[in-house]
């Protein structure tokens, strides 16, 4: 035994340089690549709304290229040419952290996608190499310790990888959105992060193109979380522009969904459930549900909420009229608000149009009502918010 170590430290001070950085090489690529994967499992929750069979399906990209990437490169490359492998292994980590640095640069998600099957890449081009370089340069009485070690190094690197790079991939998004970090103290400085439930913002879209659309997101995304076709824009896009759209807006962790009128006009004309299924089709991941120019029923008020849960859109409801005319009293606002949120919706709107005159919550001058101001204070919404 002292012999067998003995022989066995010597080959290590013989082949210090290349065995230690095959260790550590080894270790690298698999702390990158599992602590890509922690982060991107939270990540596809928080900022594209994956989970279940999806986020799963999403999560073995990485590993799929690395298992693919593997075999070619043990087949085809690694034909023991010293020099090949070097440049292999070298390649293999540039396209590692080239693709990591990525993640905290690109936000639309055919980007980050592409980011991370380059990570699974990069790995199956060092692995196999590294895996050749140390069974090369031992003699296969001492094979099996040192590759041993070697595998325990590794998994070293998977241990590590995920509370590291958790924090560390995380830590270069925010300092990209933190510029004016230690300068300026802003107001909203305690703003909570995606995924929020208070502080939501909704931006009303007129028609944006995709350019104008992806300007947008790239420099707001952090702070919305809907953006809204109003006004049945969606009937004027080409299929193709509008789907595209929707695909642009989701790739940046904002909700989309089209207004509430379109569906009016659905229910109206007997397609809810055929509407409902068409932007389901198309990608929008939330609805409204409101009656502000048409009369409804609340048994079909609450079989188009249910409908639209039972297709796993995110329920935003809106409660008054647009015409000053029918206004509703605080009274029966409040019961509506809480009909809703029993019956799944996420959030609910008072109606207020977008001039904020007489309509809704304001009066003729665009004041906030005094009876809705006291009256829906005084109405228990407590137990249904």
């Amino acid at each position: 035994m002292r012999q067998y170590l003995k022989s066995l430290l010597t080959l290590f001070e013989k082949k210090s340089v290349l065995l230690l950085s095959s260790f550590f090489g080894g270790m690298t690529a698999l702390l990158l690549l599992f602590g890509v994967l922690f982060f991107l499992s939270d990540h596809l929750e928080t900022a594209f709304h994956y989970d279940g069979i999806k986020k799963g399906a999403v999560l073995a990209i990485p590993v799929l290229f690395l298992c693919v990437t593997s075999y070619i490169t043990g087949m085809i490359f690694i034909k023991k040419n010293v020099l090949v492998i070097k440049w292999l292994v070298a390649s293999g980590l540039a396209v590692i952290t080239a693709a990591l640095a990525s993640l905290g640069i690109f936000k639309q998600i055919i980007f980050f996608f592409a980011a991370i099957s380059l990570i699974g890449v990069g790995a199956g081009l060092v692995l196999p190499c590294l895996n050749t370089i140390i069974t090369s340069v031992t003699a296969s009485e001492k094979r099996g310790l040192v590759t041993s070690l070697y595998g325990g190094v590794r998994f070293w690197g998977v241990a590590i990888g995920p509370p590291l790079l958790s924090g560390g991939v995380c830590f270069l998004g925010e300092k990209i959105k933190n510029t004016w970090e230690g300068i300026i103290c802003f107001p909203a400085k305690d703003r909570i992060q995606k995924p929020r439930d208070t502080g939501i913002t909704m931006v009303i879209d007129k028609g944006m193109g995709l350019d104008e659309t992806a300007d947008l997101l790239g420099i707001c995304s952090p702070y919305i979380d809907f953006i809204k076709f109003a006004f049945g824009t969606p009937a004027l896009y080409p299929p193709e522009i509008l789907e595209e759209k929707v695909r642009l807006i989701k790739s940046f962790g904002v909700d989309v969904y089209p207004g509430g009128t379109f569906l009016e006009a659905a229910i109206l004309q007997g397609k809810m459930e055929q509407y409902l299924n068409r932007i389901k089709n198309i990608g929008f991941t939330a609805i409204e549900i409101s009656d502000g120019t048409i009369r409804m029923s609340e048994e079909t008020r609450q079989g188009a909420i249910s409908f639209a849960a039972g297709l796993d859109f995110k329920i935003l409801t809106e409660v008054g009229k647009k015409d000053s005319s029918k206004r509703l009293n605080p009274g029966q606002l409040a019961d509506q608000i809480k009909k809703d949120l029993k019956n799944g919706a996420l959030f609910v709107i008072v109606e207020g149009r977008d001039s904020g005159i007489n309509a809704g919550l304001y009066d003729r001058e665009g004041q906030f009502r005094q009876d809705l101001r006291v009256g829906l204070r005084s109405d228990t919404l407590a137990d249904s918010v």
